[in-house]
C-alpha cells in the first residue's frame, strides 16, 4: 500500500488543492501528522508553521501557494532551500490555466525533496464540443447554424483528428424543433451534419457523448421563458425517460455513448442517478480533488480554453506534462467563447487567425498532448486511481499507463494510450 507522502495543516485553504495534486502524482493518503517522508502544502498563512516543520526535519519540504485574488497570469515559482513558493491561488485557480507553467516545476520539486519517484498520467487530454450541430434552445433564440454549414465543419474536422490520432467527443442532444415547432429527431433537422458525425465516429475520429433529449425545459418554454438546463427540474421517472430516449436515438444515429453530460452540469436531483444506473459515466464541473470518483469524472478546465493568450496553447501542454489532463469543452461556435478578450484588446491578428482556423482544428495537432475519447480517458483515470508508489517502485493499476518521474528523468510505464 502507498505510504502517506503529503501533509496539509488542518483547515488550510490549500488542503483541497493538495489532495488533487496528491491524487495526480500518487502521493498516497494525507499524513495524519507531519513526517520526514512527506511534503507539506499550504498557503502564505501556513508559511511559518510549515517552515518550522521543514527546518526541524519533520517535513521533507513544503510548497506554499501564494497567489493573490487579483493577480495576473500567475505561475511564478521561487525556491529557497526546501521551500517552494508558487503564484497560485488554491481556491480560484483550479479549473483555469493560470499558473499552468508552475506544475512541472512543482512536480520536480516534490521528486527532489522526497528523493523518490512520483507517478503521473501520460500527457493526455479530453476535448469535447457540446450542442452541435444545434439545439432547440438555439433554434428558439435564432442562433442555430444550418445543416450544410455544420456538415462541412464536421467533415473537415474528421481529417484533422484522424491524421493526428486524436478523438473529438461530441455531446449531442436527440431532439430538435422542425419548422412547425414540433419535436423531431435531431437527424431530421440536421441530416447531413449527423451523417458527417457518424462518419467521424466510424473512422475513430469522434466519440458520441449523451447530452440529453432536448436541451430545453418545455414547461418553462410554455411560459415564454428559455431554460436550457433540461434535467434541473425533472422527476426521477422523467430523467430516466429522457436519458433512455436520448440513448436510443444516439445508438441509432451515432453509436452507443458510454458517458453523459447534462447541459451546464445541471443534473438535478435525479439525472446523475439515472445515468449511473444505465452504466454511464457522468461529467461534472472542475473540483479540486481526485479526477474520478466512482462513475463521476471531474473536468479540469472551466469552459472555452479559459485564460489562454492568443492562440498560444502552451499552458495546455504544461498541464499535460505534469499529469493534469486538460479537459476542454467548446460550445457550438468554436470562436465565441474566446472572441471577447481579443476584441477588447484590439487583437485583430488573433481574431483573424481564429476565424481562419478555429481551435478545434488546431488542437489535435498540438505537440505534447494526445486527445482521447471519453471511454479511453475514463479507463485511464480509473486505472490511475489504483496506481501506487511504494518506495522506489511504481505499481501500476490494472490497464494503467503512467509516467514515472524521478531524478533521472521521465520513464513511460505500461501501455501508452
Amino acid at each position: 500500500m502507498s505510504t502517506a507522502r503529503w501533509f496539509a495543516p488542518e483547515r488550510s485553504v490549500a488542503a483541497a488543492w493538495a489532495s488533487a495534486v496528491a491524487w495526480l502524482w500518487r502521493l498516497g493518503p494525507r499524513a495524519a501528522e507531519p513526517t520526514a517522508g512527506a511534503v507539506g502544502f499550504g498557503t502564505s498563512a501556513d508559511a511559518r508553521a510549515l517552515g518550522e516543520l521543514v527546518a526541524s526535519a519533520r517535513l521533507a519540504g513544503a510548497v506554499l501557494l501564494d497567489g493573490a485574488e487579483d493577480a495576473g497570469n500567475g505561475g511564478a515559482v521561487s525556491r529557497e532551500g526546501r521551500i517552494l513558493t508558487v503564484d497560485i491561488h488554491p481556491e480560484l485557480d483550479w479549473g483555469t490555466v493560470r499558473g499552468a507553467s508552475a506544475y512541472p516545476a512543482m512536480a520536480e520539486f516534490v521528486v527532489d525533496v522526497l528523493d523518490g519517484p512520483i507517478a503521473m498520467l501520460p500527457p493526455i487530454g479530453c476535448l469535447r464540443i457540446d450542442d452541435s450541430p444545434g439545439t432547440a434552445q438555439r433554434q428558439v433564440q435564432g442562433t442555430a447554424k444550418g445543416d450544410a454549414f455544420q456538415a462541412r465543419r464536421f467533415r473537415k474536422l474528421i481529417q484533422a483528428y484522424h491524421r493526428n490520432e486524436s478523438v473529438l467527443n461530441l455531446a449531442v442532444v436527440a431532439n430538435a424543433f422542425d419548422e412547425e415547432r414540433r419535436w423531431v429527431p435531431m437527424d431530421r433537422v440536421w441530416p447531413d451534419a449527423i451523417a458527417a458525425m457518424r462518419a467521424g465516429v466510424e473512422a475513430g475520429a469522434y466519440e458520441p457523448v449523451c447530452h440529453g433529449l432536448q436541451h430545453l425545459d418545455t414547461e418553462e418554454l410554455a411560459q415564454g421563458r428559455i431554460e436550457f438546463r433540461e434535467f434541473a427540474s425533472l422527476s426521477a421517472e422523467e430523467a430516466a425517460s429522457h436519458i433512455d430516449r436520448a440513448l436510443a436515438w444516439a445508438g441509432r444515429a451515432l453509436g452507443e455513448p458510454t458517458s453523459f453530460v447534462a447541459p451546464a452540469w445541471a443534473y438535478g436531483d435525479h439525472g446523475r442517478q439515472a445515468a449511473h444506473a444505465r452504466g454511464l459515466t457522468t461529467w461534472s464541473r472542475p473540483v479540486a480533488g481526485p479526477l474520478i470518483d466512482g462513475a463521476e469524472v471531474h473536468e479540469t478546465l472551466f469552459g472555452d480554453l479559459p485564460g489562454l493568450q492568443g492562440i498560444d496553447y502552451a499552458p495546455l501542454v504544461a498541464l499535460a506534462a505534469a499529469g493534469l489532463p486538460p479537459t476542454v469543452t467548446l460550445h457550438g461556435g468554436l470562436i465565441d467563447g474566446r472572441s471577447a478578450r481579443p476584441r477588447r484588446l484590439g487583437d485583430l491578428p488573433t481574431l483573424a487567425r481564429l476565424a481562419y482556423r478555429r481551435d478545434l482544428e488546431r488542437l489535435p495537432a498540438l505537440a505534447g498532448v494526445r486527445w482521447l475519447g471519453a471511454t479511453e480517458y475514463t479507463r485511464l483515470l480509473r486505472a490511475h486511481s489504483s496506481t501506487e508508489v511504494v518506495g522506489d517502485e511504481v505499481r501500476l493499476g490494472d490497464g494503467a499507463a503512467a509516467v514515472r518521474l524521478d531524478r533521472s528523468g521521465r520513464t513511460e510505464l505500461g501501455a501508452t494510450p
